[in-house]
C-alpha cells in the first residue's frame, strides 16, 4: 500500500477496515449494500480501504460535476477498471486520455450527431419487429425463456447493423458468444487486478490472446470488404472511415484519418458497450414492470393509443412520453453503468474534503441515483418522477446514467433511441411475468447485470 496515499487520507471519514485486508470481505459480500450503507453512516465523500490500497468514493451530484465537468482534465481513466479492458477494447474513446482521446473525440463526433443517429430509427423497429416475431410459438406455448440472452441477441444483431449495415448471421454465427467470452474476461480481470498481465503465457491470458485475434479477422474482414464496397455508404462504420480532423500546422496541417488500428478499437468498443448496456436496461425494465402491474398498464396504453398496432417511426417519439419515464426510471434504480473510476492527477477539492493527487476515485451511479437528498422515496419504482414538471430544477448530475460533461458517452443518443423503440415494441406485443421460484439477484460487475439471467413467461398482450 502507497503509505503516503494511506496518511493523506486519513481526514477522509469511511468505514474502518482490518488489518491487511481493509474492507475487502464487506465488499466481497455485497459491494452496492456497502456502499449505500457507507453514504448513509459517513456522508458523500468517503475513504475506503482496500487493505492493499485507498481509494475514495464520491456520492453527492456537487462532487459528480467536479469530477466530470468542472475539474474534468484532472481526472484520467488510468485505473485498474479500465486498463482491466484495454487487452480486448485497445486505446479507444472508452480508455484513452488526453491529447490522444481529444483527437479520437473529434473524428467520431460528427458520426454521432443526433440528426445522423435518428436516421437508424426504422432500421431498429424492424430488427426487434423480427426479433420478436420468434416470439410467438413460446408465447403460445407458455415457454419460459432468458430474457438476457434474447435481449444480448437482439442489441447485438441492432448494433452490428447500425456499424456495418449486415445482419449479425452474416458476420460470423459465433460473435455473440465471443463477445460474451470476452466480457466475461474483462470481468475476471476487473474482479482480480493482480492476475498475471496478458504478455505471461498462462492458459487463460492464452485464450484471451486466441479470442482477441478471431474478433480482429472478423473486424479487418469487415474493413476490407466495405473499401470494395461501391454502393450507398451511410453505416456508422462508413462514416467513422471518412472522417478525417484538420491538423494543426504545428503538425503538417495536413487531414489525418484513423488507422485501421484505432479504427478496429473504437468500433470493438461500440460493440461491447452497444449491446451490454441497453441488455441490462431491458432486463431490469422488463423485471420491473413485472413487480407493478399498474406501470405496465399505464404504459400499455399509451404505447397502444400512440401506435394502434404498427411500428414506431421517429415522430412518435416524443408521443411515447410515459415510455420514457419508465425508461429513465429503471435506468435510474439500476443504472447499467453503476460505477465509474477515475486517477486523480492533481490534489483538488470536492464537496469541501481535500483529495490527494494520485487518488483512485469512484463515483457510483446507484447510490447518487438514490440520494435521499434529491429523491423522494428513492428505492421505489416511481416513473412520474420523471415527468417534465417534477423534472424541473433537478440537479443535472443526480441522474447520470452516461458520464457526463466533456467525456459523454457518443453512443448515448442511440442507445436512448434504441431502447425506448424495444421498449414500446415489447409491452405491444408481450406480457412478461417472471418464472415463480426465480430470484433476481443484483450482479454489479461491469455493467449491473442480473445474476444467472432473467426468466420469464411471455403472453401475448
Amino acid at each position: 500500500m502507497n503509505a503516503n496515499l494511506k496518511d493523506s487520507t486519513a481526514h477522509i471519514p469511511g468505514p474502518k477496515g482490518r488489518f491487511l485486508i481493509g474492507v475487502l470481505p464487506e465488499i466481497r459480500a455485497d459491494r452496492i449494500q456497502f456502499l449505500v450503507d457507507a453514504q448513509r453512516n459517513f456522508g458523500d465523500v468517503i475513504r475506503v480501504d482496500f487493505g492493499v490500497g485507498i481509494g475514495i468514493a464520491v456520492f453527492h451530484p456537487d462532487g459528480v460535476k467536479r469530477v466530470m465537468q468542472d475539474n474534468q482534465k484532472n481526472y484520467t481513466k488510468e485505473t485498474p477498471a479500465f486498463v482491466s479492458m484495454k487487452p480486448i477494447v485497445g486505446n479507444g474513446l472508452f480508455s484513452s486520455n488526453g491529447d490522444f482521446w481529444l483527437r479520437q473525440r473529434r473524428l467520431m463526433q460528427p458520426t454521432f450527431h443526433h440528426d445522423k443517429i435518428n436516421t437508424l430509427c426504422d432500421m431498429i423497429a424492424q430488427q426487434t419487429g423480427t426479433f420478436l416475431d420468434a416470439w410467438e410459438n413460446p408465447a403460445k406455448n407458455n415457454q419460459v425463456i432468458n430474457i438476457s440472452h434474447e435481449m444480448m441477441v437482439l442489441t447485438l444483431g441492432i448494433t452490428t447493423q447500425a456499424l456495418f449495415d449486415i445482419q449479425l448471421e452474416d458476420v460470423d454465427g459465433n460473435l455473440g458468444e465471443m463477445m460474451l467470452r470476452l466480457m466475461g474476461d474483462t470481468i475476471f480481470r476487473f474482479e482480480f487486478p493482480f492476475y498475471p498481465p496478458v504478455w505471461v503465457p498462462t492458459i487463460r491470458n492464452q485464450q484471451l490472446k486466441t479470442a482477441v485475434k478471431q474478433l480482429d479477422k472478423i473486424v479487418y474482414g469487415i474493413f476490407a470488404e466495405r473499401r470494395k464496397y461501391s454502393g450507398p455508404k451511410n453505416n456508422l462504420l462508413d462514416m467513422m472511415m471518412a472522417a478525417q480532423l484538420e491538423e494543426s500546422e504545428a503538425i503538417g496541417g495536413e487531414p489525418r484519418m484513423m488507422t485501421d488500428k484505432q479504427l478496429r478499437d473504437e468500433v470493438v468498443t461500440l460493440m461491447l458497450a452497444g449491446h451490454e448496456t441497453t441488455t441490462v436496461n431491458m432486463c431490469w425494465t422488463l423485471y420491473l414492470l413485472s413487480q407493478h402491474p399498474e406501470v405496465e398498464a399505464r404504459l400499455r396504453r399509451e404505447v397502444d393509443e400512440v401506435l394502434g398496432g404498427r411500428a414506431p417511426t421517429l415522430a412518435d417519439l416524443p408521443r411515447l412520453e410515459y415510455t420514457r419515464m419508465v425508461r429513465d426510471e429503471s435506468m435510474r434504480l439500476y443504472p447499467p453503468a453503476w460505477l465509474t473510476e477515475r486517477h486523480t492527477v492533481a490534489e483538488d477539492e470536492i464537496c469541501g474534503v481535500h483529495i490527494p493527487a494520485g487518488s483512485r476515485l469512484a463515483l457510483t451511479q446507484y447510490v447518487t441515483h438514490r440520494h435521499p437528498d434529491f429523491w423522494e422515496n428513492p428505492d421505489t419504482f416511481e416513473p412520474e418522477r420523471f415527468s417534465a414538471e417534477r423534472s424541473k430544477g433537478r440537479h443535472e448530475f443526480a441522474f447520470f446514467p452516461f458520464p457526463g460533461g466533456g467525456r459523454q458517452c457518443l453512443g448515448k443518443n442511440l442507445a436512448l433511441l434504441e431502447t425506448q423503440i424495444i421498449l414500446a415494441m415489447l409491452i405491444q406485443r408481450y406480457h412478461f411475468e417472471v418464472e415463480p421460484g426465480t430470484k433476481v439477484i443484483r450482479e454489479p460487475q461491469l455493467a449491473m447485470r442480473i445474476k444467472d439471467g432473467l426468466f420469464m413467461r411471455l403472453k401475448p398482450a
